[in-house]
């Protein structure tokens, strides 16, 4: 198979090439041009700067007319956003590109030099050398839309972590020296109620010497909600009359708790700011719309599947987002020993697995066909699944249902006769 994939990719680009590898850095590229028969021709730096890529554009032209007027590729590693840059000026000047993906340049390097030797101008030849022999992806770039709400969902992910991180730090310490507190509500930190009590900065023995009336009108000039729930707090207040919290450095902790109430308060409101983006560029894009119709899917979820699958005319079936993701099964067998079967790759976009498990587990519930299957996985009679591995069987029917709705541009249909697939075909046969 991997044969069959180099010979699609040699195919996209001219045999007779003037074959340029580029070694990204943040100050400078270091530079190799290969003849079309792999002959080095030159090598040299560029600086990370518009005179740089004036310069490589210039010499460029200068060894294609070399080389009687051969079409020139340049590759390079997907590394960091320096490709970006670069790739925008190439495209502007009509010259093509492919990306290498650095791990396989990395195998590639120790394979060819057991030495290990390592350096930019090493490492530009043997880019170049790679992108002769076909070694290169077909990456493609994002519509301005699709790559407005990846760069808004990755930022929506990241603060999202961070909040949550905040959130265990403020429930690490609260189990120390305020106790009472998850007791008395069981929503935590989410609960507007908690971060008013946490904004006081009272540890439970300090509002044990309160009255209640003072202790909820000190909470109240902390709240910031639409209606503050006082049989909480009275319930509250009554558990920190018999305390068991810790008296040690209990002021310090509340002053920890309360600063990483703010953060936790700022990634919130930054967040919102993240979601209203979001939800800007979901209508930029206007087959989103099919997806809400699935249930299960909420604006996350489907701005995540979006974001990470890209437009849906780049795939010809619903088993290439299967494998985008990771999801399919992975074989790992030598000689007479037989690897394990069944286990999922986890070699695509770890955020659209991520995805995919979330809307999964919503879809279970809110999705009664999903549940179905699912349900029909787990019991029956021969060979039944596991709930996690029938749930990454899910992920797959519903990435399978997602492509289908984006590529066929309809909606939701419970009703719908889906195509069986070969397996099930067999198995009704039999």
């Amino acid at each position: 198979m991997a044969g069959h994939r180099i010979a699609r990719r040699l195919r996209l680009v001219a045999p007779t090439s003037v074959w340029i590898g580029i070694d990204l850095g943040q100050e400078r590229h270091a530079v190799a041009v290969l003849s079309p028969d792999g002959c080095l021709l030159a090598r040299f730096w560029m600086v990370n700067a518009l005179t740089g890529f004036q310069q490589l554009v210039e010499r460029a032209r200068g060894f294609s007319g070399v080389c009687n007027g051969a079409p020139v590729v340049i590759g390079m590693e997907a590394t960091n956003h320096y490709w970006e840059t670069l790739v925008d000026f190439l495209d502007e000047h009509g010259l093509a590109w492919r990306l290498i993906n650095p791990f396989t340049a990395k195998r590639h390097r120790e394979g060819a030099d057991l030495a290990r030797t390592k350096h930019d101008r090493r490492d530009a030849m043997q880019l170049a050398e790679m992108l002769r022999i076909g070694y290169f992806t077909e990456t493609k770039r994002l519509p301005p839309a699709y790559a407005a709400l990846r760069r808004a969902f990755h930022e929506h992910v990241r603060l999202a972590d961070a909040r949550a991180q905040q959130q265990i730090l403020i429930r690490h310490a609260l189990e120390g020296v305020f106790p009472e507190l998850r007791r008395a509500c069981r929503a935590g930190v989410q609960s507007e109620a908690v971060r008013s009590v946490l904004r006081t900065g009272l540890t439970p023995r300090q509002i044990a010497a309160l009255s209640e009336a003072e202790f909820v009108e000190r909470v109240r000039a902390h709240f910031h909600g639409k209606r503050l729930f006082c049989g909480k707090l009275r319930a509250l207040y009554s558990a920190c009359q018999e305390t068991v919290g810790s008296t040690l450095g209990s002021e310090a902790a509340m002053a920890e708790i309360r600063r990483c109430l703010a953060t936790f308060d700022h990634l919130e409101a930054q967040l919102a700011e993240v979601d209203a983006e979001l939800d800007a560029a979901l209508v930029l894009i206007p087959t989103s719309r099919h997806l809400f119709t699935m249930p299960g899917l909420g604006r996350i979820t489907v701005a995540g599947l979006l974001a990470e699958i890209g437009p849906i005319e780049w795939y010809t079936s619903g088993k290439q987002l299967v494998k985008l993701a990771g999801l399919h099964p992975g074989q790992h067998d030598s000689g007479r020993r037989t690897g394990t079967r069944g286990r999922l790759a986890k070699q695509g976009r770890v955020l659209l697995r991520r995805v995919a498990f979330m809307a999964a587990l919503s879809c279970l519930v809110h999705n009664p066909l999903l549940r179905t299957r699912h349900h029909a996985l787990t019991t029956r009679a021969a060979r039944p699944l596991a709930r996690m591995v029938a749930l990454g069987a899910a992920m797959n029917k519903l990435l399978l249902w997602v492509f289908a709705l984006l590529h066929q541009q309809r909606d939701w249909d419970p009703l719908h006769e889906w195509q069986p697939t070969r397996k099930e075909v067999v198995a009704q046969g039999s």
